[in-house]
């Protein structure tokens, strides 16, 4: 079944989906907008909230932003005259004689402003859609987490550019052309090291972890257990320094030496050492001094041959990791 695009009736039909849909998106913002001063959100997933830590100003200015944006779609459109009547005006002007001329000229100015409007309400959409190929890309390709709440606005917009294109407003397709390219684009940026961030030099033992990891708790106990001292540091906040260096995954100890820096991730992993490294000390004397320029100058996995005399000890049973800022494993 063809239908016709330049209809009337389609065309008001259209321009009034147009208008409830828009309303709706922005009321969806709105009640977002609305329960961030309450300290809560529409979203609850950690893409949402990786989201939220990623902007710098806050979300609040994304939500305000396209709350306006919605707004101002809304009234252009109320003032947007259908393609018919234009068509109806134009051919009507090649019909009218020299004593029309007048009027005529006044309608066509009118039909300029109706062109104007047109055209301003495509730009918006298309420009829109490029803005929300990058939000998408950066979540997918930097953040590797998906934020429901942006997802959902995302398909809201191309909704709204979808009607216009079946309104006959071809140009629009620029808009999905723009998406895709900045979309692909953000695909082969690598995430970004923070060189900002810099590891705490003073302490010798720093862990990586995040809330809700069951692996990081066990890390952590055991490291208090075994009297080993380690600076704790929320892994959201080195992010991207993290992804820089491919990992994206805690509990992350990182052993800070005098001349290098070495990772170990997973709590299977970290307990290993952890065990090997007192047992290491315990059999040195307890000159603290003398323990510390040994452990600047043992070499790579030297602490491995200490496992077997520490079989007798408790070893990790639920060894593993969990993805940043992910709830995994049973709590203790």
């Amino acid at each position: 079944m063809k239908i016709n695009l330049n209809s009337k009736n389609t065309m008001k039909k259209n321009r009034k989906i147009f208008i409830i849909f828009s309303f709706l998106l922005m009321s969806f913002q709105i009640l977002e907008l609305i329960l961030k001063f309450f300290h809560t959100s529409i979203c609850s997933s950690e893409g949402c909230r990786l989201a939220e830590r990623s902007v710098k100003y806050g979300d609040w200015l994304f939500l305000t932003t396209g709350i306006l944006v919605t707004l101002l779609l809304i009234i252009l459109t109320l003032f947007e005259k259908d393609f018919e009547k234009e068509k109806e005006f134009i051919e009507r002007s090649e019909r009218n004689n020299s004593d029309e001329r007048d009027n005529s000229e006044k309608e066509k100015d009118g039909s300029k402003g109706n062109r104007l409007i047109t055209i301003f309400i495509n730009s918006i959409l298309i420009l829109v859609l490029a803005v929300e190929g990058f939000l998408v890309g950066f979540q997918v390709f930097q953040l590797h987490h998906l934020c429901s709440f942006c997802l959902t606005v995302f398909c809201g917009f191309v909704f709204l550019t979808l009607i216009r294109l079946f309104a006959g407003h071809k140009e629009i397709l620029t808009g999905f052309a723009c998406c895709i390219c900045v979309f692909t684009a953000v695909s082969l940026v690598k995430p970004p090291v923070d060189y900002k961030c810099k590891l705490p030099e003073d302490k010798k033992f720093i862990l990586f972890y995040s809330p809700g990891c069951s692996h990081c708790e066990r890390v952590i106990k055991e490291c208090k257990k075994c009297k080993i001292e380690v600076c704790k540091i929320p892994a959201e906040k080195y992010l991207n320094f993290l992804q820089g260096l491919g990992i994206k995954e805690v509990p992350v100890l990182v052993i800070n030496k005098k001349n290098k820096k070495e990772f170990l991730i997973g709590e299977s992993e970290i307990k290993r050492y952890i065990y090997s490294l007192v047992n290491n000390k315990s059999s040195f004397s307890h000159d603290d001094q003398y323990f510390n320029n040994q452990f600047d100058n043992q070499p790579d996995n030297q602490y491995f041959q200490y496992l077997k005399p520490f079989s007798s000890q408790k070893g990790p049973e639920n060894g593993g990791s969990c993805r940043i800022g992910e709830s995994c494993g049973n709590s203790l």
